[in-house]
């Protein structure tokens, strides 16, 4: 998710009353003042306080582009939960976030899990001032595969409005074992009407097919579309097909490979949001 298609949201010093509201995400802000104190607002362009928070997103890198944020400013020591619904680990898989901790009162950044019946928390965190620049915060969800997980994302601001905390493009990742290198793998709504998805190869070993799946939660996948696959290549291959009837509302995309032995690994998964 890169927060790109949803409205954004107030950047006053006001704690808890501004409420950020999600709308059609895999992800919502918890309850401020009774389940956490404030939210993860929807900005752009650079947070209020000097030497604190982002000026661009984490990709493409812009100021016209999206991100979601902790506001510090009289809101030392509060805490904004972000999270996920029900998610089926079917493979291996990493979650990925681009992250900005930047400032002299920086607080932490954490992520839980809930699964079977319980949640662990901070099985990945990070805290005090990581610099100005934006990093990535990988987390092997390996040890849950085969289980339905949902997450959560905290942020804790410090004891000081420089604590601004962004996040950025959330993703779950394959960790893929399959001998083909996939460079890229996009989905692209045009004319608001159909979806153009394509991706390319680097190489390719005893590779068989490839399947386009679409879901509506990340949850359910249904099977739109199937190429053949080179087999064997050194040389790039690109690859193309259309969803002419696409989802309304957010819906994401994701590409499994499948080599000739009946293996298969998924590509990271790509969201398209059409109007209703």
């Amino acid at each position: 998710d890169d927060f790109e298609s949803y409205a954004l949201c107030g950047t006053a010093s006001d704690c808890g009353t501004t409420v950020c509201n999600l709308a059609g995400s895999l992800w919502t802000n918890l309850t401020n003042g009774a389940d956490d104190d404030i939210d993860w607002r929807v900005d752009e362009g650079g947070t209020p306080s000097a030497s604190t928070g982002p000026t661009v997103d984490f990709n493409p890198g812009t100021a016209t582009g999206n991100y979601a944020y902790t506001e510090a400013s009289s809101c030392s020591n509060a805490t904004a939960i972000l999270e996920s619904g029900c998610i089926q680990l079917d493979v291996d898989y990493t979650f990925d976030l681009g992250y900005h901790l930047q400032g002299a009162n920086a607080g932490t950044l954490q992520l839980d899990i809930f699964a079977g019946g319980s949640w662990t928390t901070a099985i990945n965190s990070i805290s005090g001032d990581q610099g100005a620049n934006w990093q990535i915060m990988t987390t092997d969800l390996s040890a849950w595969t085969g289980q339905a997980i949902r997450l959560r994302i905290v942020g804790t601001t410090g004891g000081g409005f420089q604590s601004d905390i962004a996040i950025d493009d959330l993703a779950f990742n394959t960790i893929s074992s399959l001998p083909v290198e996939l460079i890229t793998f996009d989905a692209t709504l045009v004319d608001d009407r159909k979806v153009s998805l394509d991706w390319e190869t680097a190489s390719e070993e005893n590779s068989a097919s490839y399947t386009v799946q679409r879901s509506k939660d990340l949850v359910v996948w249904n099977d739109i579309a199937e190429v053949n696959a080179a087999g064997t290549s050194l040389e790039a291959i690109n690859y193309q097909v259309w969803d002419n009837d696409p989802l309304a509302g957010l819906s994401y995309y994701r590409l499994k490979m499948i080599d000739i032995s009946g293996e298969y690994s998924y590509s990271e998964n790509r969201s398209v949001s059409l109007g209703d």
